[in-house]
């Protein structure tokens, strides 16, 4: 939705065409995202790929693009490309949310580094994100299947009854 100013009392042509222009930029990701993400639905996941990553041209710092970017990587089994995608979306939200990690960041870390065998490493990092989160139960699954992974049943199944 374009910004419509009537009179521009002492606002001069330029500021006004950057403010509807940022408003075009705006719409243009929200169209390539949105159509990333309905490409990443119907396991398009090149065509969700050169969408988001064309979304990004216009907005590198959206923390959105980056996760879902990731979220295709780990589709295709680029899973350190997702690590770095997720990275950077975790650094973005620390750097406007008091320095603290996002959990789904920190969790969906976790996830692709179980993509990499990295299991104790993927713990950490699902234990970090329940930490953040204490009711997010994405990564309490991920740890309780974590634990299954490092033969550690026992705490395994005792995870999943807490479920």
């Amino acid at each position: 939705q374009l910004i419509q100013i009537q009179q521009p009392l002492q606002i001069s042509n330029s500021i006004t065409s950057s403010i509807v222009l940022s408003n075009e930029i705006e719409l243009k990701q929200f169209s390539l995202y949105s159509k990333g993400m309905n490409s990443l639905t119907n396991g398009e996941f090149n065509e969700a790929l050169d969408l988001f990553n064309e979304a990004l041209e216009f907005d590198y710092n959206n923390p959105d693009l980056y996760i879902s970017r990731g979220i295709t990587y780990e589709k295709i089994y680029r899973w350190n490309d997702a690590i770095n995608d997720y990275i950077k979306a975790n650094n973005i939200y620390k750097s406007s949310h008091f320095n603290q990690d996002d959990p789904i960041c920190i969790s969906n870390i976790a996830n692709a580094k179980t993509g990499l065998n990295l299991w104790n490493e993927a713990l950490i990092d699902y234990n970090k994100a329940i930490q953040l989160k204490s009711n997010y139960l994405a990564p309490q699954i991920g740890r309780a299947f974590t634990f299954y992974q490092l033969d550690r049943k026992e705490e395994a199944y005792n995870f999943f009854k807490l479920l």
